[in-house]
């Protein structure tokens, strides 16, 4: 359970460092964008086209694309140094971070992902704790003093010089069995036991089926991201800088479109990226592959 924890961990830490480099390539791709459009608005101003209010407000889109570019170099270095620490290494000298977080790995259904869960070590554990409970308590059983003895043999009489057969029966008093308490108490370690994998199991399966739905939200998201509003979020931001070289949108027009493509691309990132790390949760639970998953139960 604990090497489950830490291979978790660490791929927890993997996800979030790769996320913060591809956020920071797109931070990096605006602010390049925002600066063209200095250069384009101020070539405006000077040929007395537009405003030097424009160039104002260009400026002032540049500089909070900096700001967010800034930011994402700053999460990077910081999970990167995470994600060394949970390597045991006390600098990130590892390289760069490669992750196609856009390619989503297929997951078995929910009813496939529920019923692997009994074979978590998790649960397991509680298996092999409910065996040694049942075998202290059969051991307690075992000392139990009850039926009664019967006994015989020779013995010899001194003073003849001769021998008898003797017999005897032996009847244990039915007042106070001596181990009565270790019995009781292996039967309530027992019971303990089963109540506590049949809690471990309904809470697991309550955090699989929360983490799942979750996790096929984040591939919806994805999805229609990458499908519609992207590629939507692309033509608009031509669209609005052809017009305003044009003369036919304003300047607020191209930079609403520009920071509309900056902000739907962050989204993708995370929302890929929250689809790996709710997988990796799931298997954290299932302490293995969803690809081992049998698909036929």
């Amino acid at each position: 359970i604990k090497r489950l924890d830490v291979l978790a961990e660490v791929g927890r830490r993997y996800i979030e460092a790769a996320a913060d480099g591809a956020k920071l390539t797109s931070a990096q791709q605006a602010r390049e964008v925002g600066e063209s459009a200095v250069i384009a608005v101020q070539k405006r101003v000077d040929a007395g086209i537009s405003s030097p209010i424009d160039l104002f407000k260009a400026h002032t889109a540049l500089g909070l694309l900096q700001i967010k570019e800034e930011h994402a170099e700053h999460e990077l270095i910081a999970h990167r140094r995470q994600l060394a620490a949970a390597l045991g290494q006390s600098t990130d000298d590892f390289g760069p971070i490669q992750a196609d977080l856009l390619s989503l790995p297929d997951v078995p259904k929910y009813e496939a992902l529920s019923a692997q869960l009994e074979t978590s070590p998790m649960l397991a554990r509680y298996s092999v704790e409910a065996r040694w409970r049942t075998a202290q308590l059969g051991l307690a059983q075992s000392l139990r003093r009850a039926g009664a003895t019967i006994s015989g043999g020779l013995k010899r009489n001194e003073a003849s010089d001769s021998f008898g057969l003797v017999a005897g029966i032996s009847i244990p008093l039915a007042v106070r069995e001596t181990n009565a308490g270790d019995i009781r108490e292996a039967r309530e370690r027992r019971d303990q036991t089963a109540a506590g994998a049949e809690a471990q199991r309904l809470e697991m399966q309550a955090t699989l089926f929360e983490v799942y739905q979750e996790m096929l939200h984040a591939r919806t998201v994805v999805t229609t991201l990458k499908q519609d509003l992207l590629p939507s979020a692309h033509q608009t931001f031509k669209l609005a800088d052809s017009g305003y070289q044009q003369g036919r949108f304003s300047i607020l027009d191209l930079l609403d479109a520009q920071k509309s493509l900056l902000e739907l691309e962050q989204l993708l990132i995370a929302s890929a990226a929250t689809y790996h790390l709710h997988l990796i949760e799931i298997e954290r639970l299932l302490g293995g592959s969803v690809q081992n998953v049998d698909t036929k139960t």
